[in-house]
């Protein structure tokens, strides 16, 4: 099975580039709260598959989570975890205070995302 890194890639790009930009209004940070949701959507499914090559079955986003860490290519299943909560909490209800914990925290996935496909790719076949 050949793992195709290039989407996510492409999503954290586009992901790290509105974070890091001068957002003007909460349509703006909107956006950006999207693609975080589908940045992490693209990054736990990208990270099943790569343990799956390693022999090693996860099947919710949690279950993998917990999996990276236990074969220790991360060292903070917390703070991934976290990131989901996020994920949910945004596509399941929309209140001001929760788009902006969730923006913020999209400035803090990015590097922990960038980590994370470095060791991905390291440990895909």
């Amino acid at each position: 099975m050949e793992i195709k890194f290039e989407k996510l890639e492409k999503a954290l790009a586009q992901l790290k580039s509105a974070v890091l930009s001068d957002l003007k209004s909460d349509l703006e940070r909107d956006g950006v709260i999207q693609r975080f949701e589908y940045t992490i959507e693209l990054l736990w499914k990208v990270a099943k598959k790569v343990l799956e090559e390693n022999g090693v079955v996860a099947i919710a986003p949690k279950d993998t989570i917990r999996e990276l860490a236990n074969v220790g290519w991360i060292s903070n299943p917390d703070e991934f975890i976290k990131y989901l909560k996020m994920r949910n909490e945004s596509s399941h209800s929309y209140r001001e205070e929760i788009a902006k914990k969730i923006f913020e925290s999209a400035k803090t996935f990015v590097p922990a995302c960038e980590s994370l496909i470095i060791i991905l790719k390291e440990k895909s076949k």
